[in-house]
């Protein structure tokens, strides 16, 4: 599906990681930006917002920018929508160092009071290490410390945040003119710009987001953006997933720390936006981590839980399609052993444990969001794991052990150790491949380690309970 973009006659391609100019870096110092603005050409305005955007740098020179870009042309939905998306991930920026202001003062001052306990003997700090301060909070954008005082940056927050919602409303106004496929791509813009306010600012500081009738408003503005997305274009597989996205996202308040609101989940949207997303994955049978992301959904009951417990059938199936679909990694296998852990009979687990030792390698499976380049940056790929994973498979092994020394059957115990054996080989080479983050080198860390205290345990196991096989 091709369009022509009205206001610079490119031509454009809906794929999902949609922009329209390339990234040339911005011209000009902070300084200098409000002497240049003037001389530049409308296209130069959009283009240096552009790379500020995409990349999520100098967002207040975005808006200056857009701003002026926005002013020469009011009637251009486009210019609205993406000065829109600058207010937003600059207030998006500003939450979240707003967040993390208390906390530091907090580390500064638990250090301070540190200080003073050295000059006194009689403090329970007194010799004791130095509190961890840490660096003070910045503005991700343009790395500048946080000198805000609180009420500044709360009402920075909420006229940024109020402010782009009123553009977007107006955007969608004027865009009515347009064709399909131009309204498709501002309709998804908004959704993602919404969602960026929803999540985070609007936690922060709550007045940043709409009230209706005394009430603050829900997430309704955000799927409606992605719904008109996919009505535009109906046909759009990235629509669809940014709708399912929007539904499964908005449904939680993200588990950042700290958690500035109580936890929120909206069992509703969570579930249409797992409906969504299984029926995108039947239409991509062979992407394996789409099959493993609908499985975790299909388990979720709750803000909390996450493939906890009892799996469902459904989840269970979803799991064996992303094993079909991708053979060779390792840790479909182990995710089928542990839901099957408990429920099919431990047999099925140690078989299950048994075929992931086989695999080829072993990738925890990232799920990436339908979100545009504009916004890739707020939303990275998430690394795909399976909670529970270890703590199921080991309980299971622990109890077909445990039957096995009380039957006095030798080959059981040691084909369970050989099978656990295997599992923190495959799990402890994992942890070194090259390009994993922090968090999937700490999750294939962890169990690696469960899993070798396990060995340790089933060798003690044969070692006191089977002493002539020594």
């Amino acid at each position: 599906m091709r369009f022509q973009f009205e206001r610079f006659g490119l031509t454009l391609a809906i794929t999902g990681i949609l922009f329209v100019f390339p990234a040339s870096a911005p011209a000009g110092s902070q300084s200098t930006i409000a002497t240049d603005v003037p001389k530049l050409s409308t296209d130069k305005l959009i283009q240096q917002g552009t790379y500020s955007l995409r990349y999520g740098k100098r967002l207040e020179t975005a808006i200056t920018y857009f701003g002026e870009a926005a002013k020469r042309e009011p009637q251009n939905a486009r210019l609205k929508v993406l000065l829109a998306c600058a207010q937003a991930q600059r207030a998006y920026t500003l939450s979240l160092a707003l967040a993390e202001a208390p906390m530091y003062e907090r580390r500064l001052a638990s250090f301070r009071a540190w200080q003073e306990a050295q000059k006194d003997q009689t403090s329970p700090l007194h010799g004791k290490s130095a509190p961890v301060v840490g660096d003070p909070p910045k503005t991700e954008d343009d790395g500048k410390r946080f000198a805000m005082t609180p009420a500044d940056a709360q009402a920075r927050i909420k006229g940024l945040s109020l402010g782009a919602i009123d553009l977007l409303d107006t955007a969608t106004q004027l865009a009515e003119k347009n064709e399909p496929a131009i309204r498709a791509e501002l309709a998804n813009l908004t959704g993602w710009a919404l969602l960026l306010l929803w999540r985070d600012p609007r936690r922060v500081v709550p007045e940043s987001w709409p009230q209706k009738d005394g009430k603050f408003e829900g997430p309704e503005r955000v799927i409606a953006a992605f719904e008109s997305a996919v009505t535009f274009a109906p046909g759009s597989d990235v629509y669809s997933q940014s709708l399912s996205d929007g539904c499964v996202l908005a449904a939680t308040d993200p588990r950042r720390w700290p958690i500035i609101r109580p936890a929120r989940f909206d069992a509703g949207l969570h579930s249409r936006g797992k409906d969504l997303l299984r029926q995108l994955a039947k239409r991509r049978p062979h992407q394996g981590a789409l099959w493993f992301r609908v499985s975790s959904l299909e388990s979720r009951t709750d803000f909390y839980s996450a493939l906890a417990g009892p799996r469902s059938s459904e989840s269970v199936e979803a799991l064996q399609s992303a094993a079909k679909a991708e053979p060779s990694n390792a840790l479909y296998a182990y995710a089928l052993a542990a839901a099957h852990a408990g429920t099919e009979g431990d047999i099925h687990v140690i078989e299950g444990i048994e075929n992931g030792n086989t695999g080829a390698s072993l990738v925890p499976p990232r799920y990436r969001y339908a979100v545009p380049s504009l916004f890739a940056w707020a939303f990275p790929p998430e690394a795909s794991t399976f909670p529970q994973l270890e703590a199921s498979i080991v309980g299971s092994v622990e109890r077909w052990v445990k039957a096995a020394v009380k039957e006095n059957d030798v080959p059981r115990v040691a084909r369970a150790l050989k099978a656990m054996r295997g599992m923190e080989n495959k799990f402890s080479q994992a942890k070194e491949a090259q390009g994993l983050s922090a968090a999937e080198q700490d999750y294939l860390a962890s169990v690696a380690f469960i899993c070798s205290d396990t060995v340790r345990n089933l060798t003690k196991t044969l070692t006191n309970d089977f002493p002539s096989i020594q």
